[in-house]
């Protein structure tokens, strides 16, 4: 059975926890790569540092860079995180 690979964006923890759809591939090599990438474009920004403080300052400035790539990006004082999950996919009949 084929698979679609969709990429999650989470954040938070226990009963505060969100997670999110981000977007989804055919390939699993491919969704591996996005998730690379924004996990190295959150270290690029700071944004799973060990100061939720400077999280909270930047949230706005985060939203606005990850806007083209993740449009439903959250971030809290725990960062954000981000992994893919395969799903069945299911051809119409």
């Amino acid at each position: 059975m084929d698979k679609v690979y969709v990429v999650i964006g989470t954040t938070g923890e226990y009963s505060d926890r969100n997670e999110w759809p981000v977007c989804a591939y055919l390939s699993e090599k491919d969704a591996q790569a996005r998730v690379g990438e924004l996990e190295n474009l959150l270290r690029l920004h700071g944004a799973n540092s060990d100061a939720p403080g400077l999280i909270y300052e930047r949230r706005d400035q985060l939203k606005k860079i990850f806007e083209s790539i993740d449009p439903d990006f959250e971030i809290d004082y725990t960062g954000t995180r981000y992994y893919y999950y395969p799903v069945p996919l299911i051809e119409d009949r």
